[in-house]
């Protein structure tokens, strides 16, 4: 009867053996994929055929500056003799609504308005097509990128911040550079903070090409939330009353008070009051801006954007150059994520891929009268700066607020109908964390009344918990391979 037992005490085990020796083999083929994934895509040297006959060439040639202009329901069909993980086009002004085909699949993109979309597809495939929506499309580039990750040159931009931790108006493309030195690589790349650039001026109608140079600088700089694109002219003048004259200003404030309410932010960074070196345009959205943090928390002023977004009061605004309650930036700290260059070092970086702009005599510097880290405090809703040397002083970054308690919400929704409207949009991007977990905590496994079988599968299931939750690399799992073998191996002596 013991040895009945036994047999059927070690038969039990042995199946649990099995089970894990097959789950094995499943991590190895759920584990090669994500290798294959976890390796750098490679650019594939695609053939690109155009319905109606345009040459394709321009699609390939890795020119922001040359281009094609494509008519409404164009496919462009796209073929490799490898298989393509993703796609990243350079449009030349914002597309939506264009739809791509993966065999069956049908999907849409261009929701928002990327120029530069990197668009993975959901199954490997070695041909795909485009196809033009109705508004028809310009582009610039088309790179095809086998499964992996993307290289760093490939930019995969999220939407703009939800909360900004730090708001950045610059004027126009490479003011951003110019005049705020350090701030992007700093608090967005080296802090992780979420920093929303707003730029006043499009260069769209005139300068297609910088469009494309503020979003290399910025992502090369750290920031990956898209910024906005005023729709302002590129104006210039050499003081404020002619560009008064130039731009219609209570639109400017309107426009600025817009970005306020929408992106909440606890610190607005804006350009000097004299215009740096005396541009008129500079000078207007400085001004725009010190009127905006005065207007945001007013429900009575642009109404459209107050029941849209809400009311903001802006903790903290510092403007460049601004000579009272000044601090200095020390931008010349080696930054751990771009590999020990310093932020001086990555705002002179971002500011070299505006090549369009290299012949301008103004450059990247904290030593000249145009300096990049010096800022004054122009309004604060927290204090002085004591300390200094820090936007950050005085307020706590978005991601690290407590989540706000129920009464504590209850009591803002109550308030007015524009408070609530903000809170939610609080409550949606600080509860992101819970609810994921939440998701997670509620999938369960069922167990049966068995203590054998309980026992076996958590055996089972605990082991291949743990070889899903390590990257195995071939040598480990052949080790692993064979440690079973062995074991089955005897197990199955010992009921012989």
């Amino acid at each position: 009867m013991i040895g009945v037992l036994m047999r059927k005490h070690l038969s039990n085990y042995f199946y649990s053996f099995f089970t894990i020796l097959f789950s094995v083999f499943c991590c190895l083929f759920v584990d090669c994929s994500v290798y294959a994934d976890e390796t750098t895509a490679q650019f594939l040297d695609a053939q690109i055929t155009i319905s109606d006959g345009s040459d394709a060439s321009v699609l390939k040639d890795q020119y922001h500056s040359s281009k094609i202009a494509l008519p409404a329901d164009t496919a462009i069909q796209i073929q490799t003799s490898d298989k393509i993980g993703a796609i990243y086009i350079i449009w030349d002004h914002p597309v939506s609504g264009w739809t791509l085909l993966e065999g069956n699949r049908t999907s849409s993109h261009g929701e928002y308005g990327f120029l530069h979309e990197y668009v993975p597809l959901k199954r490997n495939s070695d041909h795909i097509t485009i196809q033009i929506p109705e508004s028809g499309a310009t582009i610039c580039d088309i790179i095809v990128l086998s499964p992996g990750t993307p290289p760093s040159s490939i930019q995969i931009w999220e939407p703009p911040c939800k909360q900004a931790d730090l708001l950045l108006l610059s004027t126009h493309a490479d003011d951003e550079h110019l005049f705020f030195g350090g701030t992007m690589p700093y608090y967005a790349g080296e802090k992780g903070l979420h920093v929303q650039v707003v730029y006043f001026c499009s260069h769209a109608a005139n300068e297609p090409y910088r469009e494309h140079e503020k979003l290399n600088g910025m992502w090369l700089e750290g920031v990956h939330n898209y910024p906005v694109m005023g729709h302002f002219p590129d104006e210039y003048s050499t003081s404020l009353e002619t560009a008064l004259t130039q731009y219609n200003y209570d639109e400017a404030v309107s426009f600025i008070v817009t970005q306020l309410r929408r992106f909440q932010p606890l610190v607005a960074l804006g350009q000097d009051l004299n215009g740096e070196y005396g541009h008129g345009s500079h000078c207007l959205t400085a001004k725009a801006l010190t009127d905006a943090v005065q207007l945001s928390n007013q429900p009575d002023y642009d109404i459209p954007s107050a029941e849209q977004y809400g009311v903001w009061n802006v903790p903290k605004t510092y403007l460049h150059l601004y000579p009272e309650n000044r601090i200095h930036m020390n931008w010349n700290i080696p930054l751990e994520h771009f590999g020990g260059q310093t932020a001086l070092q990555m705002a002179d970086a971002g500011y070299k891929t505006h090549q369009s702009q290299q012949w301008c005599w103004f450059y990247v510097s904290d030593l000249y009268e145009y300096s990049c880290a010096e800022f004054g405090l122009f309004r604060s809703l927290v204090g002085p700066d004591v300390i200094g040397g820090d936007f950050m002083e005085n307020v706590t970054p978005y991601p690290e607020q407590p989540e706000p308690t129920p009464e504590e919400t209850t009591s803002i929704h109550t308030s007015s109908a524009q408070t609530e409207k903000s809170t939610v949009s609080k409550k949606e991007s600080t509860s992101s964390a819970k609810t994921t977990q939440t998701t997670s905590d509620e999938q369960s496994s069922e167990v049966n009344s068995s203590s054998s079988e309980i026992t076996e599968q958590s055996l089972s299931q605990s082991f291949t918990s743990f070889l899903s939750g390590i990257p195995i690399s071939s040598g480990i799992f052949i080790l692993l391979v064979i440690i079973i073998i062995i074991i089955i191996f005897i197990i199955i002596l010992i009921l012989r």
